[in-house]
């Protein structure tokens, strides 16, 4: 995790095979020690289906040094 951001943030499918591949993430980078937040968009939602407004709404204000994947 060295050559990523400080904080990572984990923004999966809004289903449930979305839900578990966060936890799962979510887990593993604890475990290594990162800092993870986890965004969830609307239930059976996609997050590319999600309009800007809504993207900006969930996610929030990135800092400069967080990068988005």
């Amino acid at each position: 995790l060295a050559k990523y951001p400080e904080s990572i943030v984990i923004f999966y499918d809004g289903d449930e095979a979305g839900e578990k591949g966060a936890l799962s993430a979510y887990l593993e980078i604890l475990q290594r020690g990162g800092s993870v937040e986890v965004k969830v968009p609307p239930y059976g939602k996609d997050p590319d289906e999600l309009s800007e407004v809504e993207l900006k709404r969930i996610l929030g204000v990135f800092r400069s040094k967080q990068a988005v994947f």
